[in-house]
């Protein structure tokens, strides 16, 4: 009787131990991969806002990392205009600065500052990226777009020179 049950004896202490190991090692495995899924899909959805006027800042600090030490406390000159605010260079060639002017954490105001080689539609076109999503223009007075939006209204200051701004409307355009 002793012979029988030694064939069918169990594995190797070894062998179980390879085993427990290589069962372990899936399992981590398969909790590190699910914990990459996880990650990657609430980075997309907070790599999803766009900044915009009406987001928090942190949107814009997610999107162009940390603010660019450009200007003095006092603020950053401009041609004549003296511009405050949080900078961020929004290029990798350093070109481009926008200029978020946030008031309780949500920007409520920003100004684009391009080369001074962009002509009127090449600012008007770049400053229409922070338009809140679905504004719609309803009124153009000189160098004024103002827009319709979810968030208010919303007017764009085309103002020459690779410089545009794009504000929450305090009143309606002038008649």
């Amino acid at each position: 009787m002793l012979s029988s049950t030694r064939r069918f004896r169990t594995f190797s202490r070894k062998y179980r131990v390879q085993m427990v190991g290589g069962i372990l090692g899936i399992g981590l495995l398969l909790a590190l991969l699910s914990y990459g899924i996880l990650r990657v899909t609430s980075g997309a959805a907070a790599a999803g806002a766009s900044p915009r006027v009406g987001e928090q800042l942190s949107v814009f600090t997610s999107a162009y990392g940390q603010p660019a030490r450009i200007g003095t406390g006092k603020g950053l000159k401009i041609n004549h205009l003296k511009v405050n605010g949080v900078r961020f260079y929004a290029d990798q060639a350093h070109t481009i600065i926008v200029t978020a002017q946030p008031a309780k954490g949500v920007v409520n105001s920003l100004i684009v500052t391009g080369p001074a080689s962009w002509n009127n539609q090449q600012s008007f076109a770049y400053c229409g990226r922070f338009l809140p999503t679905g504004a719609t223009a309803f009124r153009t007075v000189g160098q004024y777009t103002y827009y319709h939006s979810s968030i208010g209204d919303v007017v764009l200051n085309n103002a020459g020179n690779g410089t545009c701004q794009v504000a929450m409307s305090p009143k309606f355009p002038p008649a």
